[in-house]
């Protein structure tokens, strides 16, 4: 899913996105956070763009948590991102 050296396809993010689904649910909801950290430490908006629109489909609540990180960033492009996601998410309650 992290692509910044190269342009990613489309195509490959959904496959890196299928594989991951298939871990335990469990255990992938116990310990994505932690890793997604290593990524986003030098995000840009669109990491968090695409690191929302998967974890929408993993869970709700692991996307609020995100969704509240990016409105506190100091970037005003992922703090946009923020807003799009809090925003997609309340008319999806």
């Amino acid at each position: 899913m992290y692509c910044r050296q190269q342009i990613c396809k489309h195509s490959d993010i959904e496959l890196v996105r299928n594989v991951i689904i298939s871990f335990d649910k469990i255990w992938l909801l116990d310990n994505i956070e932690k890793q997604a950290e290593f990524v986003l430490e030098s995000a840009t908006d669109e990491e968090y763009r695409r690191l929302l629109e998967f974890y929408i489909q993993l869970d709700n609540g692991l996307a609020q948590r995100l969704v509240a990180k990016a409105l506190q960033h100091s970037d005003i492009d992922i703090q946009e991102v923020g807003e799009d996601f809090n925003n997609y998410l309340r008319g999806s309650l």
